[in-house]
């Protein structure tokens, strides 16, 4: 979450008129899908004395990107819409930035597979990566994000999930949600997830490794981050992941 100043205007949309031109500022918290790295943001939004009872929306724009602002009960919160195209890697890279998030990434061939991902990326340090993006019959969407050679059992990890079966998610779903093509999958694309659709499943042995690579939107780079700061920019983009042990398929 990103602290942002806003710029109240004396509008109550109870009684539906200006009730004076005074502006004020408020400090709220905004889940940061997609969001320019900045300490602040100026927007109107409606005010009355009634604030903290009544709903409204308002709008505001951030550079070409558009949000809505949401009253729920509890102060101003800022929820933006889904932005009209997806985060690019620069916006990523100013975003961790701004969290305070050290990163290194790496320039290679496009990869497409674990496989080519393993052939190319080999003499990258640190830990290794898949993600998966999957569906259960209910349409319940997840991120499963797990060292590279790990071998999911699917069956197992939809039982642990309470889901009914799990299948991979087709590529426009995956566009339509997380905003990248298949082949680069990450965590780092729940930072175009300003719906919060996607539930978040972390292997808590990948945890446990100091140093993670992952695509930065784009599958010809992999960026490295510490572990730490991987719960620390997930937090940031309004998901709380689940971190388990993983069942693992029998090769027996």
């Amino acid at each position: 979450m990103l602290i942002v100043e806003v710029t109240v205007a004396n509008t109550c949309p109870s009684i539906g008129r200006n009730i004076g031109s005074n502006k004020r500022h408020a400090q709220v918290r905004i889940p940061a899908c997609g969001l320019p790295s900045a300490s602040s943001y100026n927007c109107t939004v409606p005010w009355c004395f009634a604030f903290n009872a009544r709903k409204y929306k308002a709008h505001f724009a951030v550079g070409e990107r558009k949000y809505a602002a949401v009253n729920v009960g509890h102060g101003p919160v800022i929820a933006p819409r889904e932005p009209s195209m997806p985060a690019t890697d620069e916006d990523l890279f100013r975003h961790l930035d701004g969290l305070g998030i050290a990163h290194r990434t790496y320039s290679h061939a496009p990869v497409f597979t674990v496989e080519q991902s393993q052939a190319t990326c080999a003499h990258i340090p640190g830990g290794h990566t898949k993600n998966l993006f999957l569906k259960d019959r209910k349409g319940q969407l997840s991120l499963v994000v797990a060292r590279e050679k790990l071998h999911i059992d699917l069956n197992g990890l939809a039982k642990l999930l309470g889901a009914s079966r799990l299948s991979f998610g087709s590529a426009t779903l995956l566009l339509d949600t997380l905003g990248v093509p298949p082949g680069s999958v990450t965590p780092f694309a729940l930072i175009n997830d300003c719906g919060g659709r996607v539930q978040v499943v972390l292997d808590e042995g990948m945890l446990a490794l100091d140093l993670l690579n992952f695509h930065p939107l784009r599958n010809d780079r992999t960026t490295a981050i510490g572990s730490h700061d991987l719960l620390k920019f997930i937090r940031a983009t309004g998901h709380e992941p689940k971190i388990m042990r993983l069942p693992e398929r029998n090769h027996a």
